[in-house]
């Protein structure tokens, strides 16, 4: 009767302790994934898509943001 009370104890500090990649598709084919442990997104692209995203710099008392865009041929 210990031992199954002990099993049932650490049974949940096994199971959290594991990460899991969700995975997913849109209609269009992009594949969208992130992992549940670590918080890691990821995404492809198909062809024609656009990209732009906007990276911030602090440097100083006042930061700069730097636009940036593309796309996928």
């Amino acid at each position: 009767m210990k031992i199954l009370l002990i099993i049932l104890m650490f049974v949940p500090l096994l199971v959290s302790g594991q990460s899991m990649n969700i995975t997913w598709e849109d209609s269009d084919g992009r594949e969208f994934s992130i992992n549940s442990h670590s918080r890691q997104f990821s995404f492809s692209m198909v062809a024609g898509d656009e990209i732009e995203y906007i990276k911030y710099s602090k440097y100083g008392p006042v930061g700069s943001v730097k636009g940036t865009s593309g796309s996928i041929h």
